[in-house]
C-alpha cells in the first residue's frame, strides 16, 4: 500500500496548471508572405505546423512530469506491504526518555531533554488513539509503571525533568521487558530516545526479546569536554580526634588538552582545610593528596571541590565520617598482664585500656572494643571462643598471641575462626628481615625507609602452617620466611596473629621502635572500612554495625531541607538502612536516632554521566551489527517534522522519494534535449 509522509504537499500538484496555461496562451503571430504560386508552400506549412505542435506537446508533457515528480518527492512516498505500526491499533508502546545529567547538553536547536520530549510526543502521535503507552525515565517512578492512553502519556511527557539517577541501557531494557511481560498484545514497541553516552550504552548486556520491536533514536549534542572528581578515599579505615587524615582525590580529564594547575579545595565542617593544584593529562587522570588534622568535632562533614564549566554536577564530591574520641582496647591474659601493652596504652589519653583475666571476661562489652588482644594459652572457654568469633565476623579486630609460658600451641580458637594454625615451638635465633610497608599498619610510618635499618631479633617462635589462603597477608617476616606478624580477613573483621609472645624470652620486638606503630595502628584498623559516601542510584543501603532497633523505633536521615525515614532491616551485623532512591540531591546528611546523631552520611551523584563521549547513528549501527541485534532499528528524527516522524515510525517498506527525484531530473533533462535538438 502506498503511503505519504507529507500528504499535504500533494496540493502542490495544482501547479500543473501553470505550464498548461502557458501552453494555451502562448500564440505566435505569423507574418504573411504572398507568392504567385503557393501550392508547394501550403504543403510545407502543413507539415511544419504539425511538427511544431508535437514539439510543444512533448515539452508540455516533460514540464508536467517534472512538476508531478517534484511534488511527489517532497511528499515522501513509501510502499509498505505490511500494516504500519500506527495503523494496527491495539499496540503497546514503551518510550524511554533519557533524563540523566548529560541530557542537559545543548545541540544546535537547544536543550536535548526538550528535543527528546518533542520526539516522544511525535512518536505517540504516529500511533492510534486506542493504543496503550508507557513512559520510562531513569527515575523508574511508580506512576509510570502502568499503561495509559495517548493523551495522558503526552501530559506525562511534559512533566519529565532532569534527574540525578543514571541507568545502563540493559537495565532499562530489562525493566521494560518485565513491564511488558503481562501484555498479550502481539504488537509491542520500544523506543530509546537518548544521547547514547558510551558509558551507559551496554548493548552487549541486553538479553533480546524478539517480541519487542526496538528502535534507537540518537540525539546529537554539541562537543563538550569535562573535568571531574572521580572518587576519593583515605589511607586508614578509621580515625580519631586529633589524628591527621590523608585524603586521596582522583581527578579525570575527558578533553583533548592537558589541564595545568587546576585548584582543588577541601572543606570540612564549612571551613577550608586544604588547597592543592593538579595537573591532569588529556583523556587521563591524576591522583592528589589533601591532608588535614581532625579537630575536636567527631562528625566530619566535608567535600572536595573544583571549578569546571559547563558540566558542574560532578565538580564536588561529599564525604562524611565519625572520628573516635577514644579507642577501647582489651587485653585478655592467662597468668599476668603484659607490661609492654600497659606502657604503650596505659597512659594514652586517647585510649581506654583495660586488661582482665580470661575467666573474668564481660561478654557484653566485647562488641564495643576497637581491639581485643588475647593470649591463646588454651584455657579458653567455648563461650569465649564463640563470642570472639562473632566479634570478628561483625567487623572486630582481634590480635592472637601465643602462650607466654607454654611450649605447645592450642589451635582450637584458630580453627573456629578459620585462620592459619601454628605448629611447634622452635628455639633458634633469627633476625627480622622484612617489613610490609604496603600494609595499612605501616602506611605513612616512614617518610623515607632507611637502607640499613636495624630490625629486631627473634629468640624462639612457633612455626606457622604454610597455606595458600588468599586472605592472608604477611606484615613482618623473619629471615627464614616464617612470619612474625600476619593478618587474615574473616567476615567483616580482621585477625592479626603473632608467632612470638612480646616478652624478652621470645624476642626484642617489643623494645624496638617498630613495635609501637604496628600495635598502636591495630586500634585504628577497623574491620569494616569507613564508608565515606554513598553513590545515588547505585548503593541503596547502609549498615549500622552493632545497632539493632525494635519494631517501633525509627531512624531519620536529614539535612536542613530534606527529612526521610529509610526502611530498616535488622541482620546479624546490626541494622541495615534501605534508601529506595529517596535521595535525589548530593550533600551531607545526618543519621538521627531518638534525637541523637548517630553518624554522618554523604550522598554523591553517579559519575557514569561524567565522560561526555557518545555514539552517533553510524557507530550505533556498527555496534548493533557486532552484537547481532539486527532486529533493532535506528531512526534519525532529531529536529524532524511530525510528518517525517510518522513516516519513520510507520515505514517498514520501500522508500520511493528517490525514484521521483530521478524522474523529475529526467523530465527536465528531456525538456532541455527537445528544445536544444528538435529543429
Amino acid at each position: 500500500m502506498l503511503h505519504f509522509a507529507n500528504p499535504l504537499i500533494l496540493w502542490g500538484l495544482t501547479a500543473i496548471a501553470i505550464p498548461i496555461l502557458v501552453h494555451l496562451f502562448n500564440f505566435r503571430k505569423y507574418k504573411i508572405f504572398y507568392f504567385s504560386n503557393t501550392r508547394f508552400l501550403q504543403d510545407l506549412q502543413k507539415k511544419t505546423n504539425q511538427r511544431s505542435q508535437l514539439k510543444k506537446l512533448l515539452i508540455l508533457l516533460m514540464r508536467i512530469l517534472a512538476i508531478i515528480a517534484i511534488v511527489l518527492a517532497f511528499s515522501r512516498p513509501y510502499w509498505n506491504n505490511e500494516k504500519g505500526a500506527a495503523k494496527t491499533g491495539n499496540s503497546v508502546v514503551g518510550i524511554y526518555i533519557d533524563n540523566s545529567f548529560s541530557m542537559e547538553n545543548v545541540s544546535q536547536r537547544g536543550n536535548l531533554l526538550q528535543e527528546a520530549k518533542l520526539s516522544a510526543t511525535a512518536i505517540a502521535n504516529a500511533y492510534q488513539s486506542d493504543d496503550k503507552f508507557m513512559l520510562i525515565t531513569n527515575d523508574f517512578e511508580g506512576k509510570h509503571q502502568q499503561f495509559v492512553d495517548k493523551e495522558e502519556f503526552i501530559k506525562e511527557v511534559e512533566n519529565v525533568q532532569i534527574t540525578s539517577v543514571s541507568r545502563k541501557m540493559s537495565e532499562i531494557y530489562d525493566y521494560v521487558q518485565h513491564s511488558f511481560h503481562l501484555q498479550n498484545n502481539s504488537s509491542q514497541y520500544l523506543y530509546f530516545i537518548s544521547d547514547f553516552q558510551i558509558s551507559a550504552t551496554d548493548l552487549a548486556q541486553i538479553k533480546r526479546d524478539t517480541m519487542l520491536k526496538t528502535t534507537l533514536i540518537p540525539l546529537i549534542s554539541n562537543e563538550i569536554s569535562n573535568i571531574y572528581i572521580d572518587t576519593l578515599y583515605t589511607d586508614a579505615p578509621d580515625y580519631k580526634v586529633g589524628q591527621q587524615v590523608v585524603l586521596h582525590v582522583v581527578l579525570r580529564n575527558t578533553s583533548d588538552a592537558d589541564v595545568e594547575k587546576l585548584p582543588v579545595r577541601l572543606y570540612v565542617n564549612q571551613t577550608q582545610k586544604a588547597l592543592a593544584v593538579a595537573d591532569i593529562p588529556k583523556n587521563g587522570f591524576t591522583e592528589i593528596k589533601l591532608n588535614y588534622t581532625i579537630d575536636n568535632q567527631r562528625l566530619q562533614d566535608g567535600f572536595v571541590e573544583i571549578t569546571d564549566y559547563p558540566i558542574t554536577f560532578d565538580d564536588k564530591m561529599y564525604f562524611s565520617f565519625l572520628a573516635k574520641e577514644k579507642s577501647k582496647i582489651l587485653f585478655l591474659y592467662d597468668k599476668s598482664d603484659n607490661e609492654y601493652f600497659t606502657a604503650l596504652f596505659g597512659k594514652d589519653s586517647t585510649v581506654d585500656y583495660e586488661h582482665t583475666h580470661l575467666r573474668n571476661v564481660n561478654y557484653s562489652t566485647l562488641a564495643q572494643q576497637s581491639l581485643i588482644i588475647i593470649e591463646n594459652s588454651g584455657n579458653l572457654s567455648n563461650g569465649l571462643v564463640q563470642e570472639l568469633t562473632q566479634y570478628v565476623q561483625n567487623g572486630g579486630i582481634l590480635l592472637i598471641l601465643p602462650p607466654a609460658e607454654l611450649e605447645t600451641y592450642d589451635n582450637a580458637l584458630n580453627q573456629t575462626l578459620g585462620v592459619t594454625n601454628f605448629g611447634n615451638l622452635v628455639k633458634s635465633q633469627l633476625k627480622i628481615s622484612e617489613l610490609n610497608l604496603q600494609h595499612p599498619l605501616f602506611a605513612n610510618v616512614f617518610e623515607q625507609y632507611p637502607e640499613n635499618i636495624s630490625l629486631p631479633s627473634v629468640f624462639q617462635y612457633f612455626t606457622c602452617e604454610k597455606t595458600l589462603a588468599t586472605n592472608k597477608e604477611n606484615i613482618i617476616e623473619t629471615e627464614n620466611g616464617n612470619p612474625l606478624l600476619f593478618s587474615q580477613k574473616i567476615g567483616s573483621g580482621t585477625v592479626f596473629l603473632m608467632s612470638v609472645y612480646p616478652s624478652d624470652k621470645f624476642t626484642d620486638f617489643q623494645r624496638h621502635a617498630v613495635f609501637v606503630p604496628a600495635i598502636y595502628n591495630m586500634s585504628l584498623f577497623s574491620g569494616i572500612a569507613m564508608q565515606l559516601y554513598v553513590t545515588i542510584g547505585v548503593e541503596t543501603g547502609l549498615t549500622l554495625n552493632n545497632l539493632k532497633l525494635f519494631k517501633d523505633e525509627i531512624i531519620e536521615i536529614k539535612d536542613k531541607d530534606i527529612v526521610f525515614i529509610p526502611l530498616i532491616i535488622n541482620n546479624i551485623q546490626g541494622s541495615q538502612l534501605i534508601f529506595n532512591e529517596k535521595i535525589e540531591k548530593a550533600g551531607n546528611f545526618g543519621v538521627w536516632y531518638a534525637d541523637s546523631l548517630l553518624m554522618g552520611i554523604a550522598f554523591n551523584y553517579n559519575r557514569l554521566e561524567s565522560d561526555m563521549k557518545f555514539f552517533d547513528a553510524s557507530e550505533l549501527k556498527d555496534l548493533l551489527k557486532k552484537e547481532n541485534l539486527s532486529d533493532f532499528k535506528i531512526a534519525n528524527i532529531q529536529n524532524k517534522s511530525a510528518e517525517v516522524v510518522n513516516m519513520q515510525i510507520n515505514s517498514n517498506g520501500l522508500q520511493l522519494y528517490v525514484l521521483f527525484v530521478i524522474l523529475a531530473l529526467a523530465a527536465l533533462l528531456g525538456e532541455i534535449l527537445i528544445i536544444r535538438f528538435w529543429k
